[in-house]
């Protein structure tokens, strides 16, 4: 749809994508460095809730692949 287009700067750009949230911030940026909190309550919730890492992924706003990651690093 041509009526979405419309010239403007870079920083006009990065403050609209800003604002539609397509910048990944939080939990979901692919940098995110979880808290010692939030790695042992996904522990707790894999081995002794039996919470799927899907599950865990969806209820905490992480990607699935990052839940693997902390469960697989923090082997006990």
């Amino acid at each position: 749809n041509r009526a979405h287009f419309y010239l403007t700067t870079p920083l006009q750009n990065s403050t609209d994508a800003a604002r539609d949230g397509l910048y990944q911030t939080g939990a979901s940026h692919h940098n995110f460095k979880a808290t010692e909190g939030i790695v042992k309550l996904i522990l707790h919730k894999y081995h002794v809730l039996h919470l799927s890492q899907d599950a865990i992924a969806k209820e905490l706003g992480f990607s699935q692949s990052h839940i693997s990651h902390i469960i697989t690093r923090n082997k006990e």
